[in-house]
Order: C-alpha cells, then sequence, then structure tokens
C-alpha cells in the first residue's frame, strides 16, 4: 500500500515550486513518501538508512518501530535500544518521536562509515524503482526525476534519466527537439530502465538473509 494517491501535474509542480509551498525536506522536494514494506522487497535495510529515510520524509517514523520487529524476529542477539523501539506501541507513537530519534541515532552512529556511505545510493533506487511503480500519479515523471536529481545533488548515476542534460550537438538538432521529443523520451525510459537493472544487481540480497 502507497501513501501519494493524489496524480500531480506538471502547473501544479511548478506553482508550488515558484510559490515556495513544497514540503521543506533537504532531500525530498515533492514529499514522496514510500512504505517500509516496498524498500524490503529492494534493499537490505540498516539503522542509517531508517534514520536517513525518515528524516528526509522517504519513510514515516512508524517505520522504526517496524524495523526493530523485524530485526528481534531475525536476529538472536540485538541491542537493547532495538527492543525499546519494538516495545513502543503504535499509539504511542506521536507522543514518543523524540525518543524514536534518539535511538535511532545511537543505533545510526555505530555502523561503520562504509556502511553509510551506501545510504544515498540505496535510497536514491528505491525512489527511482517507487516512481516508475508509480508513473500514473504525476502527469510526466520525468519532470519528477529533475527534482530528484536536485535533491540527491546531481548525482552522475542518474544524470542521462534528465531531460535537460540531454545537450543537443547543433542548431539542427535544437530544431528537430523542439518539434519532437519522443526520441527523447524514447531514450530516457531506456537509461530509466538500465538504472533500475544495474541497481538491483548492486543492492540485491537474499530474501532470507538476516537483519
Amino acid at each position: 500500500m502507497e501513501f501519494q494517491i493524489k496524480k500531480l501535474s506538471n502547473e501544479e509542480i511548478d506553482i508550488m515550486s515558484k510559490n515556495g509551498v513544497l514540503p521543506v525536506r533537504p532531500m525530498n522536494s515533492l514529499g514522496i513518501m514510500i512504505s517500509y514494506e516496498y524498500f524490503l522487497k529492494l534493499v537490505d535495510l540498516n539503522w542509517y538508512d531508517i534514520l536517513f529515510a525518515i528524516e528526509n520524509g522517504y519513510l514515516n517514523v512508524e517505520s522504526a518501530v517496524e524495523h526493530a520487529l523485524k530485526v528481534i524476529e531475525q536476529v538472536e542477539v540485538y541491542e537493547e535500544e532495538v527492543f525499546e523501539l519494538a516495545s513502543i506501541m503504535k499509539k504511542e507513537i506521536k507522543g514518543k518521536e523524540c525518543e524514536i530519534f534518539k535511538i535511532l541515532r545511537k543505533l545510526a552512529n555505530e555502523l561503520p562509515s562504509e556502511i553509510k556511505e551506501l545510504t544515498k545510493k540505496k535510497l536514491l533506487y528505491v525512489v527511482l524503482s517507487w516512481l516508475f511503480e508509480n508513473q500514473e500519479l504525476y502527469e510526466d515523471p520525468f519532470r519528477v526525476i529533475e527534482f530528484i536529481f536536485d535533491d540527491f545533488g546531481f548525482p552522475d548515476s542518474i544524470r542521462e534519466l534528465v531531460r535537460y542534460m540531454l545537450l543537443p550537438y547543433s542548431k539542427e538538432k535544437i530544431i528537430e527537439s523542439q518539434q519532437s521529443q519522443i526520441g527523447d523520451k524514447d531514450l530516457l525510459f531506456k537509461k530509466w530502465i538500465e538504472y533500475l537493472e544495474n541497481q538491483k544487481v548492486i543492492f540485491h540480497y537474499p530474501q532470507s538473509n538476516k537483519i
């Protein structure tokens, strides 16, 4: 079950952007929220991933408790803080958000830096996979990719998916591009699929693995 149900037109996105009413999130300008279950279908999650995704609005706070319960189900030895998170009842979460973030930061800080360095790439993969499967929510998904490209700091890994990065090489090419963007769109979809397939190889993990 996904959270975003209203289809956003390009005009609505542009108006929101110009008027400064987009949600204030460091790396989630359009307020895209994805379910914890969807994340688990694609990637292995650690506590830094959970914290980072919640702080940027891609996961809700409840996901921290869900992850704690998942950890307890799958491993025999776990930190006391994990048990604390798992013990929080769903109806209590709203009143305990500060406590949850405090625990999350402690668990996340214990992870080595080389693991944390993968989080941003992992999140980008999940977001673009979710967008690919939910294109009908937007008038133009490639307009959304432009925002994502900006939010994530213009990563080279998705440069080829960004329409305005398809630079024409001649005046004739500019005219041709203005007359029809069908060829470019086909190319972008092809590159998008290639990107997702490549990331799947990088981040795929056996579903039976313990967290």
